[in-house]
């Protein structure tokens, strides 16, 4: 049984995974870092998401995105952390859906906007010329969809970190005693 880990890049999804396995003790699994793995071991290169998507394109990048999430199948017990984009893909919903239970992790906009800005690089998916309005944009169409695909959702505006963790345990527990019958 998997915790999977979805919502805004900026939601906190690699911050609440690696401290959510580290209190259970299990293994944690960041899919941009995979990607950043795959890619440089194929070119020796060393570039970040960021890079392998500004250099090489949005197609590119899914298309290794893609790859990890199939390799990512026989994973048990662990918490892994998407990327933001990694649920837009048909395909990548499905396997994921059968791997664990999707937890989006509902964070405000105005509180992911400012994540953003104080973010060592913008996002290459969004305009930085027009950020504000580029922003918006990309999260009136990606919410819909985040907000149609989970099996919990938890809105950490109003909660403290050990909320939403202990939240986070709770749905681990369930889950796993679920899957053990």
């Amino acid at each position: 049984m998997n915790l999977i880990l979805f919502g805004f890049k900026s939601s906190g999804k690699s911050y609440y995974g690696k401290l959510l396995a580290s209190h259970l003790n299990c293994p944690f699994i960041d899919t941009d870092q995979l990607i950043e793995q795959e890619f440089n071991e194929q070119t020796g290169l060393g570039f970040s998401c960021y890079m392998i998507n500004k250099t090489y394109g949005n197609d590119y990048f899914r298309s290794l995105e893609k790859k990890i999430i199939q390799q990512l199948s026989p994973a048990q017990n662990s918490i892994i952390s998407l990327g933001g984009g990694t649920i837009l893909s048909r395909r990548s919903q499905n396997i994921l859906k059968k791997m664990g239970l999707l937890i989006f992790l509902d964070t405000p906009k105005k509180i992911l906007f400012t994540r953003l800005l104080k973010a060592k690089n913008f996002p290459s998916f969004l305009d930085s010329d027009n950020r504000e309005t580029s922003f918006l944009e990309h999260f009136e169409q990606r919410y819909p969809l985040y907000n149609s695909l989970f099996d919990y959702k938890i809105d950490i505006s109003t909660k403290s970190d050990a909320m939403v963790l202990q939240e986070l345990k709770d749905l681990y527990f369930k889950g796993t005693k679920f899957n053990v019958i």
